[in-house]
């Protein structure tokens, strides 16, 4: 590196000494240098170092926001992803984002297969799609999906979500989930749902009372 440099410098000190002033000389040899040090510094390390294009975030969400549970193994250059939705959302889309590159490499990075509108899946159904990333038109990593739906009676812990994300995944999601919150709570229907299940708690709760005591 320090003989790439000194040839550069010295040939820009070649090539204007004889044609600018020794001021104007010293300045267009520092700024060359200072354009052109980064570069050479990327050309020798990035082949020293092991990067391949992947998904740096990815999110399952429904067309409203919800969060949807998932995980995921990896085995080789494919990772499984299993979803569970609850049985009241109705559809899902992966928001995913590719690592960048080091500025000026000739990493190229992208996801394919991401589909560009949420999918709506029935209840008790799955549903599955593939998203591949690429390097150019090299494979780097295969994203295999598989996400279901639950029904009414099924479990509905295991649709909860208790993966580990980061505060900035809700950020845009933030106000459209409160909105709907805000719509459910003074929809009439969604009340009366919801005093049912109250009672129904409060029922079976005193039934369970009277036959212990």
């Amino acid at each position: 590196l320090a003989q790439v440099l000194g040839f550069l410098r010295g040939g820009v000190h070649l090539y204007t000494k004889d044609r600018l002033c020794g001021a104007c000389a010293q300045y267009l040899r520092r700024r060359t240098m200072y354009m052109l040090v980064p570069w050479t510094v990327l050309a020798v390390l990035e082949p020293l170092t092991d990067f391949k294009c992947d998904l740096k975030s990815l999110q399952l969400r429904s067309k409203n926001g919800d969060d949807i549970q998932f995980s995921r193994t990896t085995e080789g250059d494919t990772t499984t992803v299993t979803g569970v939705m609850c049985h009241n959302v109705e559809t899902v889309k992966p928001i995913v984002r590719v690592v960048e590159p080091l500025f000026g490499s000739e990493h190229n990075c992208e996801a394919e297969g991401v589909p560009g509108k949420a999918k709506h899946v029935a209840e008790g159904e799955r549903v599955e799609f593939t998203i591949t990333v690429v390097n150019g038109t090299d494979t780097t990593h295969k994203y295999d999906f598989k996400i279901s739906r639950q029904s009414a009676s099924d479990d509905a812990e295991a649709c909860k979500v208790t993966r580990a994300k980061s505060a900035a995944e809700d950020c845009g999601y933030a106000p459209m989930i409160e909105k709907r919150r805000q719509q459910a709570a003074t929809d009439p229907n969604k009340i009366r749902e919801l005093v049912k299940k109250q009672l129904k708690a409060s029922s079976e709760e005193g039934a369970d009372f009277l036959q212990r005591h």
